[in-house]
Formats: structure tokens, C-alpha cells, sequence
């Protein structure tokens, strides 16, 4: 629970789920285990999520109507840590109208900017 929140009224998320959800949906080729023994990677995170005030809300209504977009704000900031050596491989930081949103776009580039460059930096040494 990230309690700096709670003066917020954020919802509580748990984004360690919606990360291992993103990875399957985004088909990222690695596999999640829920045994940390058996990992070879971790992946660590903090977020936050913030709700605007009514105030807030009330303006955006105002200024852009139909148009106002999300009242709600979140941030996240991920590391995928090697287990054996403790080195961070990959790191990521996100600012999504959603966690989900966050978790996909984490889980989409994790596989783009990461697995799929250093496949292609083995592939060449080769």
C-alpha cells in the first residue's frame, strides 16, 4: 500500500499484478513465476496514484468540456533486477491516466527497447 496517497483518495492498485498481466497481454517473452527462487529477474516498483480534487475536476469540466479527459494520475517507476548479480538491466518511468495503462506501456517497451535489442546485439556477435 503506498500510503502517501491517502490524503488523495487515491484507489490502492496492486500494480505488481497489473505488470505480470501487461507482460502476458504484450506477449513479452519471458516467463512470470509467482516462486522468487526461481526467478531470474525481479521486478521492483513504486507508484502512486492521484485523484484530482473537485476543484480541479470542476475546472477541467469547464475549460474543456466533453473534452476534459482523466481525473486521475499515476505514476510509476520500475526496475527489472538481475537476481544473480543485483544489477538493475532495465529501468522504466511512466506517467499514465491508469496504472493498466502505465503496466502495458512498461510491458510493451520492456520488450521492444530491451529483450528484443539485446537479441539482436547476441544475434550479431555471433
Amino acid at each position: 500500500m503506498d500510503a502517501s496517497n491517502a490524503k488523495d483518495k487515491a484507489k490502492q492498485v496492486d500494480f505488481g499484478s497489473a505488470l505480470a498481466a501487461a507482460i502476458l497481454k504484450k506477449q513479452v517473452p519471458v516467463t512470470v513465476v509467482t516462486d522468487k527462487s526461481k526467478a531470474k529477474w525481479t521486478i521492483q516498483s513504486v507508484s502512486a496514484q492521484k485523484e484530482d480534487s473537485t476543484g480541479t475536476k470542476v475546472t477541467k469540466i469547464l475549460a474543456f468540456g466533453a473534452f476534459a479527459g482523466s481525473f486521475t494520475r499515476f505514476s510509476g517507476t520500475i526496475q527489472v533486477v538481475d537476481n544473480e548479480s543485483s544489477a538493475v538491466i532495465y529501468a522504466y518511468s511512466v506517467k499514465k491516466s491508469n496504472f493498466q495503462s502505465a503496466a502495458e506501456a512498461f510491458a510493451k517497451h520492456f520488450k521492444g527497447d530491451y529483450l528484443e535489442k539485446s537479441d539482436e546485439r547476441n544475434f550479431n556477435r555471433t
